[in-house]
Order: structure tokens, then C-alpha cells, then sequence
């Protein structure tokens, strides 16, 4: 209640102060409340405040956050350190496939590989390098898999090679031909290719020859080769040769060498196998026909996937990434970025977020300055705006809004990785191509063939099959020489057309046998000189001839037994020393001497002996008994006047075995014997009879007596159980006819 006494007087005031928001003044009766700047103001900008979900943005409004989100999701492309490039929201990264690679997208998934025909300058795996400079560098490596070569920079494969071979020397052998002479000088001519026998008359079967008795000494100056037996003949030498680390054989095909572990090398008129090992030691090669070792060929890949890389490009300006070089995404501006595992991450920095949080609230459904109380509608107007396209090659670009993760996918030989920001992208490895070029070398998997191979000019170089060709013409033109030795000397030569003239000696004979196919035989002549001594092989005896020197005659000595095979030995002279052989008169001589010396001392032996076997001869065992198994007999025996007494002992531990024991005694001797007797046998008969009845007839006997005391128990016992049973049966009847008697 106001009170009018002295009266009313109202004091209205404004507010004061940097931070006033209302003024008042009095002018007369009238008192004017007002805004202050800073109040009009704020309802200026509530008035122009966007809602939250930035449905109400002018033109204007527009514009500007739009121009703020590009700003704030660029991003920046760098290739290889050689400059950035800025993206900014909107626009599109196209990545272009380069040499050799080729790019795919599947949505925001990019994948980068090789192509799959790829054209190298250089291609280095392991220490094989293929340059299209110098060539193929095999690296002491294999070439395998090889196509047969059908042009003449081709490489040839060694099947096809082998076979290019032996049809050339096939078709020289039709050109080519020798002569062949003997001791009796015929000349045997042949070709190439057709047969010449040789022989030496004796049997072909193994175990009748021997080796090592005949050599062969060679004459360069006329091309002959003289055949000569040794003076000291000897057995079998084997042309094999066997060592803990494995096996070699020597034979006119060649020589196998098989080791303890492993394939077998040979080097036989068909060529050489490696029995699957590697060529090792390959140098690098410097010419361009010229085999790469691996070491090159890995420095050719190496140099190869260094190309490797993509272009990127921006509102201004353009840039790459080569292999290896990393990608590198900075932030200005207010902008930030950050990069985890395959996933790029573009955002505002720490003052700028700082920024938008400080910004007032002008009203309620005001967006604040650092669009904090944005709704889901609004930060989509803004990750809309803010995003950017990708695009592969000539494809179909694809939206990155924010938040969105590009990945970068291992492609066909290609390996990506990330530190960081930085993106790698390198070829693997191991890289597999269906075409590989490097210069006028071609290395095509259909096919299976490497072409554009120059003249091989080294050693250890691949060589093309026109090149190839060339040299099997030349080495088979029939001008050549053939090397030989004699028994493992000195290596000569002999030229094709001169051939070998074979020579014997005074042991050996050789001809020639034209019209037999070229057969040159060898025989040894009936009668032989100048031999010393003959041996078998290991173990064998060995026959020595020995000379007469002056008075001493000649003689035949054998370091082992002598084994006739059932012949005689003829005109032996009478022996007179213990060690000499006697002949079949002295033997004889002696035979009788002792015949009639130990006649009837032999005799009276003898009748004593026959007495004594007699008298053994009485002692006769009866027949088994289980319950007196043990006998004694007593026997006596006469012979020719000679009288003899026998006792013997028998024992049966069975029905089937018995022992015995027997002594006889004369006027003077005695004669023992012992035995065992055991019989056996099978018949359907006896396997019918039951076991207890087997032991023997007196055994049966006991058996039976027992079974007929058992068997008349048993009557008696059935006897008294029927006497029982018919008292209850006449019982029985005895109910049965009351019963009836009183039913009726």
C-alpha cells in the first residue's frame, strides 16, 4: 500500500555497469525503460540464430558452413615426399593405375595389384635377374618348365635340346665313316650309327671272363691302337666303385655316380643328368643373350616395384606416390589429422574446438558457435558437405563423408602397409605374372616359353635354339677328331676319317671280319709266351711258371689246394720223402702188407662181435603192463665157436614209449646197447576210440573193470529208485480206484 503523504516518488533504475542490458531515463512524468546495445544486440542475434538442426540457415548461412566444413574436413595428398596436395570436402582423390598395376574399388575399399601382363625393364628374384638390357641372369639356378622353342631367339629347353642333339648326331652317322683294321690287315669300314662288333671268341657269359689281363697302348703319331696281354695274368677288376658317400660306375655308356643320399649323376653319350641339382655358380651375366644368375634377377625386381606408386590431385595442383614413398595427410587452418592401422582420421584442432565451446547461447534453439548442440540433422548437413569423392582409374567415384574409413587392400603383388599417416605400397616378395617383358625378353606363362634371348657368349650362358642349331650343324659336319685313351693314359686323338687300326701281339690275335657287320674278333693264340704266372680274383689260387737256371729245371707252383675233378695224375714217380705223393703200386704194396699181418686178429673180432650181437638179440621185452612197467631179460648168442651172455633192462613209461638197456659179455670183451622205442601213427579207427581205451589192451582191461564196479553201482542204485517209484504207483492206483468207487 503506497502512501501518499509528502507524496509518491518512484525511483526506477537501469542497470549499470559494462554488462547492463537495461536503461532507464525520466523525462517529466514519463520514465522510459530501454534496452541497452548489448541487449538489442543479442536479440538481433537470436532473432538470426540457426536451429539446432540448421533447418532455418539462410543463403548466406549456407554458404558459410559449408565453406567452414571444406575447410575443415581437407586433407592433404602427398606422394613420395614430393609435395602435398590439399582435398578438400567435395572433391574427388581419383587414384589412376600406373605401369604394371592395376587399381579396383569396391565401395570406399580400394585395391591395388599388378596387372596381369606386366612389362619390366629390370626383374631381380633372389639372385635371377632379367634385364632388358643384359638379359636373363640365371643365378647358378635352373630354368624349369621351359616350352619348346619355335623361333630362333627362343630359348630351348634340354629335352628339346637332347633331342635336337641326337637327331643331329643320327643324322652325322649316315654321313660319317670309319675304318677299322686287324693284324691280318682287312679294313672293316661302318658309318656312324651301324655296329662294330668286336671279339674275342671266348663265352659271353660273366662269370668266364676276366678284365684287367689285356692292355691297349695307344700310337698318336699313326692312330693305332695296340692290344698287348700283361705278362702277369690276373683276375677280374670291377668297374665299380663303392665309397661310404656312394657309388661309381664306369661303363662304355658312361659314368653313373649314385651317391648314398640322392639322384643319381650321369655323364653317358646321351648327355649329362644332374640328377636334379641345382647349376650352381652362374656369374652375372653382360650380355643380352647371356643367363641370369637369381642375384640379378632380384635386382631386377627390386628396380622393377620401385615404379610403383599412384597419382593424386587437389582444387590446384597435381602430385604422385612411388613405391615406397609414403603419403603423407597434414591438417591446416584449425584442421588436424591422424592415422590408426588403414583408417585416416581428418578433424578440428585443440584451439579450434576451443573456440566453438567458449561461443554464447543467444536462444535456446540457437546453434552454438562450436555447433556443440547440433542435432543429428544438423551434423549430417555437415558430413554431407563436408565429404569427399574416390575414384579408381575410370570408375564410379565414391562419397567419403566424415568418419567414413578408406582401406587399401593388398592387390595382386602388392603388399600396403601403414605407419602412422604414412601409407606404403610396395610389390610382395613373391609375385606371380602371366607375362612378364623386360626388354626383347618375354617370359610368358601360356606358352612356358622365354623368347628374345640374343647369342649366348659366355660359358655359362642360355643359349637360343637357332643358336643351338648353328653348333650341332658345325659339331656334326664329320671334320671332327674322336679322343681315346689307352688303359686311363694319356688322352689322343684320332681324326674321323683316319679311324683306329687295331693290333694284337704274339699272345693275341686280331682280324677283321668285313661281311659280319664290322666284327673284329680277338682271340688268344694256342700257344702262349712269355707268361709268368696266371691269377683268379680275391681269394683265388695263383699258378706261377717258374724258370730253369742252370741245373735247377723248371717248375709249376700253386699257392693253394689242387682240386683234379676226379682225374687221374699219371706217371707219379715212387715217393721217398714224407711229404711226396705216393703212387697206386706203393699204396697197393702197403694195403697188403697190412692185410695179412691183422687177417685173423680181424677175424676173431669179428666172431666175437657176432656172439655178443646175438646174445643182445635174445633180450626181448613182453608186453606192456600199466602195473608192472619195469622187466628184466637175460639172453645168450653163439658165433662161429665164440659164446656171449646178455642182461637187459626195459622200462614203459606209457602204453606208446619204452627204454631199454643191455649189456653182453665174451671171454674177454663186451658190447653195450641202449634205445628208446616210440610208437606213433593216425587211423580213423584208433582217433574213434574213446582216450581211457587207448593205453593198451591190459590197461583197457583195468579201464573196464573200473567202468563194470561203476556201471553196477549204478543198477543197483536204479534198481532201488524203480522198486520206489512202483510203491507209489501201486499207491497211486490204489486212491485213483476209491476215488472212482465213490463217484459211482
Amino acid at each position: 500500500k503506497l502512501s501518499t503523504t509528502g507524496g509518491i516518488k518512484f525511483n526506477i533504475k537501469g542497470d549499470t555497469g559494462a554488462n547492463a542490458l537495461i536503461t532507464t531515463s525520466a523525462t517529466g512524468d514519463d520514465v522510459t525503460i530501454a534496452p541497452t546495445a548489448k541487449l538489442s544486440a543479442a536479440v538481433t542475434a537470436a532473432e538470426n540464430a540457426a536451429n539446432k538442426d540448421l533447418s532455418n540457415l539462410s543463403t548466406a548461412g549456407n554458404t558459410y558452413i559449408q565453406n567452414l566444413a571444406k575447410s575443415a574436413a581437407s586433407w592433404n595428398v602427398e606422394t613420395n615426399g614430393a609435395g602435398t596436395t590439399a582435398v578438400a570436402g567435395g572433391e574427388t582423390v581419383n587414384f589412376i593405375n600406373g605401369d604394371n598395376i592395376a587399381i579396383t574399388n569396391t565401395g570406399r575399399s580400394i585395391t591395388i595389384g599388378t596387372a596381369k601382363n606386366v612389362s619390366f625393364d629390370k626383374v631381380t628374384v633372389g639372385g635371377v635377374v632379367i634385364d632388358k638390357n643384359n638379359g636373363i641372369d640365371a643365378g647358378g639356378k635352373e630354368i624349369t618348365n621351359v616350352g619348346p622353342a619355335t623361333s630362333g631367339n627362343s630359348a630351348v629347353n634340354k629335352t628339346q635340346m637332347d633331342t635336337a642333339i641326337t637327331n643331329a648326331v643320327n643324322k652325322a652317322t649316315t654321313d660319317a665313316k670309319h675304318d677299322f683294321g686287324g693284324d691280318d690287315t682287312t679294313v672293316v669300314t661302318r658309318k656312324h650309327g651301324e655296329k662294330l662288333n668286336i671279339k674275342g671268341g671266348a663265352s659271353t657269359t660273366a662269370a668266364d671272363l676276366t678284365a684287367g689281363n689285356i692292355a691297349v697302348l695307344g700310337d698318336a703319331a699313326t692312330g693305332t691302337l695296340n692290344i698287348r696281354m700283361a705278362k702277369a695274368l690276373t683276375g677280374l677288376s670291377s668297374a665299380t666303385f663303392t665309397t661310404p658317400s656312394g657309388t661309381t660306375v664306369i661303363n662304355g655308356g658312361g659314368m653313373t655316380i649314385t651317391p648314398a643320399s640322392g639322384s643319381p649323376i650321369s655323364v653317358t653319350t646321351g648327355g649329362i643328368n644332374a640328377g636334379n641339382t641345382e647349376i650352381k655358380n652362374v656369374a652375372a651375366g653382360t650380355t643380352p643373350n647371356s643367363a641370369v644368375n637369381k642375384q640379378q634377377m632380384d635386382n631386377a625386381i627390386s628396380n622393377a616395384t620401385a615404379n610403383v606408386g599412384f597419382n593424386t590431385a587437389g582444387n590446384t595442383g597435381t602430385g604422385s606416390v612411388s613405391n615406397g614413398q609414403t603419403l603423407t595427410i597434414t591438417g591446416t587452418n584449425g584442421i588436424e589429422t591422424s592415422a590408426s592401422g588403414q583408417s585416416i582420421t581428418v578433424g578440428l584442432d585443440a584451439a579450434t574446438r576451443a573456440q566453438i565451446n567458449n561461443a554464447t547461447t543467444t536462444a535456446n534453439n540457437a546453434a552454438k558457435k562450436d555447433l556443440s548442440n547440433i542435432d543429428n540433422a544438423g551434423k549430417q548437413v555437415i558430413k554431407d558437405t563436408a565429404a569427399w569423392n574416390v575414384k579408381v582409374n575410370s570408375g564410379t567415384p565414391e562419397t567419403v563423408k566424415g568418419g567414413d574409413t578408406v582401406t587399401f587392400n593388398d592387390g595382386d603383388n602388392i603388399k600396403v602397409t601403414n605407419t602412422g599417416k604414412d601409407i606404403t605400397i610396395a610389390t610382395k616378395k613373391d609375385v606371380s605374372f602371366d607375362k612378364v617383358t623386360v626388354g626383347n625378353v618375354v617370359i610368358d606363362k601360356n606358352t612356358n616359353r622365354i623368347s628374345g634371348l640374343a647369342n649366348a657368349a659366355n660359358n655359362d650362358e642360355a643359349v637360343n635354339l637357332g643358336q643351338m642349331n648353328a653348333a650341332i650343324s658345325t659339331a656334326t659336319a664329320g671334320t671332327g677328331n674322336i679322343k681315346y685313351k689307352a688303359n686311363g693314359g694319356t688322352q689322343n686323338s684320332v681324326a674321323l676319317t683316319t679311324g683306329f687300326d687295331f693290333k694284337g701281339d704274339s699272345n693275341i690275335q686280331i682280324t677283321a671280319d668285313p661281311a659280319n657287320s664290322g666284327v673284329i674278333n680277338y682271340k688268344l693264340n694256342p700257344t702262349l709266351t712269355g707268361i709268368t704266372s696266371i691269377s683268379g680274383g680275391t681269394g683265388a689260387p695263383t699258378i706261377t711258371l717258374n724258370a730253369g737256371s742252370g741245373s735247377n729245371p723248371g717248375n709249376v707252383s700253386i699257392n693253394s689246394n689242387l682240386d683234379m675233378g676226379g682225374k687221374q695224375i699219371n706217371n707219379i714217380g715212387a715217393a721217398t720223402h714224407a711229404g711226396d705223393a705216393v703212387n697206386k703200386a706203393q699204396m697197393d704194396q702197403a694195403l697188403q702188407n697190412i692185410a695179412g699181418a691183422s687177417s685173423n686178429a680181424a677175424k676173431s673180432y669179428a666172431y666175437k662181435a657176432g656172439a655178443g650181437a646175438a646174445a643182445l638179440a635174445a633180450l626181448k621185452p613182453i608186453q606192456y603192463d600199466p602195473l608192472e612197467p619195469t622187466q628184466i631179460m637175460a639172453g645168450i648168442g653163439n658165433y662161429k665157436s665164440q659164446t656171449a651172455v646178455a642182461l637187459g633192462v626195459a622200462h614203459y613209461t606209457n602204453e606208446n614209449t619204452m627204454f631199454n638197456l643191455g649189456v653182453s659179455l665174451d671171454s674177454h670183451d663186451g658190447i653195450v646197447n641202449a634205445g628208446v622205442t616210440h610208437k606213433f601213427g593216425y587211423s580213423p579207427e584208433k582217433k574213434a576210440i574213446p582216450d581211457k581205451y587207448k593205453g593198451g589192451p591190459i590197461s583197457s582191461i583195468y579201464v573196464m573193470q573200473d567202468e563194470v564196479t561203476a556201471l553196477q553201482a549204478i543198477v543197483q542204485k536204479q534198481a532201488a529208485e524203480n522198486e520206489a517209484l512202483r510203491q507209489q504207483n501201486e499207491d497211486m492206483q490204489r486212491k485213483v480206484d476209491m476215488i472212482l468207487s465213490k463217484i459211482h
